[in-house]
């Protein structure tokens, strides 16, 4: 059954390695050391819509270029997104 998984005709929807464990320890009702982390255990933020999305890669682009150019001083948009843990710095 797994086998098949990786063999899927669009490339798109190829699992990784740790999907199929997981898959895998799922059907055997076992739970596996993935599935107890807490980034298993509670859903991601859904993608906004495209128009949103591009909105938000402008405001971040611009955001980063104006603190380029300001030297590394952040403004309040890249600031709020370091204090919600959404931020570039690391």
């Amino acid at each position: 059954m797994l086998g098949a998984l990786e063999d899927h005709p669009c490339a798109g929807h190829a699992l990784t390695e740790k999907q199929r464990e997981a898959i895998g320890w799922d059907m055997l009702h076992k739970l596996p050391e993935l599935t107890v982390l807490e980034m298993a255990k509670k859903k991601p933020l859904p993608f906004p819509p495209e128009p949103a999305a591009w909105l938000g890669v402008k405001m971040m682009t611009s955001a980063m270029a104006r603190a380029d150019r300001r030297e590394g001083k952040r403004g309040l948009l890249l600031r709020t997104m370091d204090a919600i843990g959404m931020g570039f710095d690391s």
